[in-house]
């Protein structure tokens, strides 16, 4: 009989020690595998947030062209305006009058337009860099949790 129970209480550690071998991979199996989802949602976030600020650069560029287009335009139009204007000069003093007019009248439409693109430069930059921000941020602060803990 004492054969009987030194094969059994050697038996019992060997199978406690499986045991435990076994829950500490099945716990480190999930860890992993929580690990690998929570991957693969960054990564899908990160991916989201680059199309989204993308998507918002192309609206901006398009905006901006449809700009530039208008400006195109109206120059044309004010050419041909001035043009007409100094057709119709009787005089060289009257044509610089009118030039001088010109000038000014370009002048303050292109610092206003000016003014009106460095704006909406601006204001693109930051919109589209939004969605990307927050991404960083949140990745920062995921990766600084078990820092902090």
């Amino acid at each position: 009989m004492t054969a009987t129970k030194k094969t059994t209480s050697t038996v019992d550690p060997i199978e406690a020690a499986v045991a435990a071998g076994k829950e500490t991979v099945s716990k480190a199996g999930e860890k992993a595998f929580q690990g690998y989802e929570d991957f693969v949602d960054r990564g899908k976030d990160n991916v989201a947030a680059v199309f989204n600020s993308s998507a918002v650069l192309a609206k901006g560029l398009q905006d901006f062209n449809e700009m530039w287009l208008g400006l195109v335009q109206a120059s044309v139009q004010d050419g041909v305006v001035a043009t007409k204007a100094v057709l119709d000069c009787q005089s060289v003093p009257e044509v610089l009058d009118v030039q001088l007019s010109l000038v000014k009248a370009n002048t303050t439409k292109l610092v206003k337009e000016n003014r009106k693109m460095t704006d909406m430069s601006a204001k693109l930059a930051e919109v589209t860099m939004e969605p990307i921000v927050k991404r960083v941020t949140a990745t920062v602060e995921n990766f600084a949790k078990p820092l902090s803990i």
